[in-house]
């Protein structure tokens, strides 16, 4: 064993060469792809991708149109004698969106005014559906909001503006139903429209219902600032605490210094406020008749109406407008709103003269209440301004 290890140890090994090795790069060169190739390589992934991509754009698009269809058809008015009703009509030159549903023709009207300004409720239609069994609800986009907003672009706006639009709505109103009896519902904003509408045009209406209601809203801010700034004190929020103490109470001299204290509001507001754009985002994807161009333009809305009306709205006063009124007034306020806390709202309601004058408080709702508790906000128009609304209207025929 050893001896054979030995023999093949000591046979003479082959030699190695050790002459260069050389490649033939010419048969390299015919395997690697010509410009032109590459091009068209490229041009094909394109080409693929972009057909990936349209099909699967044109598949959204095809289920947002079946998800619309069938939107429709839930919400559809299938009484004999109800009221289903929407489009442009011309409203102080301009041509803005008006939409009407309800069961039964004899029901009370109640019209919205929108707050914001510049976020329409029209196509929140699905949460207002338990309402149109009672009374004929009316949606209407104001200027620089929703569907008219889509249509006619920016247009200037103010209180005084926006109240003579809405006192041609109501006539609009009266004219497809005749002897209703109509119910001003305004909602922040709209709430501030809705006083001066009821004010000069007292006969059109039934009833006033306001919903996070401004009265002043200097005294308002100024609450809301100290109420926001003690949460965030007492959560441990310290770059919030911070930041307002830098920005200081108001007056704030522009709305980007509003949205300062706006930002740090909406982290400490109710859970159903915080949440109230993811809840209402699918109904407006889905929402009839609207187009995804003015999907895109009720969103932006918003930023362009609140930045034309912001000097307006910081130095608002309910007590400008008068006194007295002729037609009941009913205040529903959520009892958490920190947009415009209640104790304003008392105090102005209890110097004004009315024939009746009610406040409802809504236990845990905030200042969308009539969107995040829609339910308890009905609660409160049957039992308390439907029964006034039909009494009045018996007693006056």
């Amino acid at each position: 064993m050893k001896g054979a290890f030995m023999a093949w140890s000591l046979a003479p090994r082959p030699r190695r060469d050790h002459r260069a090795i050389t490649f033939d790069h010419s048969m390299w060169a015919s395997h690697s792809p010509a410009p032109d190739e590459v091009a068209l390589r490229l041009a094909h992934i394109a080409l693929v991708v972009v057909v990936v991509v349209v099909a699967l754009v044109s598949a959204l698009l095809v289920t947002r149109s079946v998800l619309q269809w069938r939107e429709a058809r839930n919400l559809a008015i299938a009484t004999p004698d109800g009221v289903d009703e929407s489009g442009f009509i011309d409203i102080g030159g301009v041509a803005q969106w008006v939409q009407m549903r309800g069961l039964h023709r004899a029901n009370p009207v109640i019209i919205v005014v929108h707050g914001g300004p510049g976020f329409a409720m029209s196509p929140l239609t699905r949460v207002f559906r338990p309402w149109e069994s009672e009374f004929t609800v009316v949606q209407w986009d104001q200027r620089d909001a929703g569907r008219t907003f889509s249509r006619n672009g920016p247009q200037p706006i103010s209180i005084d503006r926006i109240a003579r639009d809405g006192l041609e709505v109501a006539e609009h109103v009266q004219r497809r139903l005749p002897g209703a009896r109509v119910i001003l519902l305004g909602h922040s904003w709209g709430s501030a429209v809705g006083l001066e509408m009821i004010q000069r045009r007292p006969d059109l209406f039934a009833a006033y219902v306001g919903a996070g209601q401004m009265s002043s809203k200097a005294e308002q801010e100024t609450l809301s600032y100290e109420r926001v700034f003690e949460r965030l004190r007492a959560a441990g929020v310290r770059d919030g605490v911070d930041e307002l103490r830098r920005l200081g109470p108001p007056p704030y001299k522009d709305l980007a210094e509003l949205l300062v204290q706006r930002k740090w509001l909406a982290t400490v507001d109710t859970p159903a406020e915080q949440h109230l754009f993811q809840r209402m985002a699918p109904l407006l994807l889905v929402a009839p008749q609207m187009s995804l161009k003015q999907t895109h333009d009720y969103l932006a809305a918003p930023k362009v109406a609140q930045a034309g009306s912001f000097n307006e709205v910081a130095e608002f006063d309910a007590r400008r407008i008068g006194g007295r009124f002729s037609v009941p007034i009913f205040i529903f306020q959520g009892d958490r709103d920190l947009y415009t806390p209640e104790e304003p709202t008392e105090r102005y309601l209890s110097e004004v003269e009315a024939p009746l004058k009610d406040i409802a408080v809504l236990p845990g709702g905030g200042h969308d209440a009539l969107l995040t508790m829609p339910d308890a906000f009905l609660r409160e128009l049957r039992t308390r301004v439907r029964p006034r609304v039909l009494a009045d209207g018996i007693s006056g025929s």
